[in-house]
C-alpha cells in the first residue's frame, strides 16, 4: 500500500513541476511561497496572485503585469477555489520538502523574497 501511495504521488509531483514549469520565471521564483500563504487570503480570492503576477519597474516606479497565458491562473484559480485547506496542506508538504519540489523548494530565501514582493507592491499602491 506504502508503494502505491508513493507511486501516486510521485505522478503528482511530476505534475506540478510540470504546471510550475509553464509560469513564466519572474513567477515562478515566488510562486511556491505564495501557494503556502494563498489560504490565508481567502477573504480576497486572487489578491495574492494579483500581487506575483506583477513586478516593479524600477525607472517608472510602477507595478507592471508579467506576462502569463490564461492556463497559469487557471492552475492557481483551481487549486484555490476546489482544493480547500486539504490542497494547501498538501501543496505546503510539497513544497517544503527539498526532495519533492527540488528547485521549487520554499526555504528563508524564497519567503524574503516574496516579502520584497509585497513591500514593493505597498510601497507602489
Amino acid at each position: 500500500m506504502a508503494d502505491l501511495y508513493h507511486h501516486f504521488l510521485g505522478h503528482i509531483d511530476r505534475w506540478l513541476h510540470s504546471q510550475l514549469s509553464q509560469f513564466p520565471d519572474d513567477m515562478k521564483r515566488h510562486l511556491p511561497a505564495a501557494f503556502i500563504f494563498e489560504n490565508q487570503f481567502s477573504s480576497s480570492p486572487g489578491a495574492l496572485y494579483d500581487i506575483v503576477s506583477h513586478k516593479i519597474n524600477a525607472a517608472s516606479n510602477v507595478f507592471e503585469k508579467i506576462g502569463y497565458s490564461n492556463e497559469n491562473k487557471d492552475f492557481w484559480f483551481i487549486c484555490q477555489q476546489f482544493g480547500g485547506n486539504v490542497l494547501f496542506e498538501f501543496l505546503k508538504d510539497f513544497f517544503t520538502d527539498s526532495t519533492r519540489s527540488r528547485i521549487h523548494c520554499v526555504d528563508e530565501k524564497a519567503y524574503a523574497a516574496l516579502a520584497v514582493v509585497f513591500s514593493e507592491y505597498l510601497s507602489v499602491s
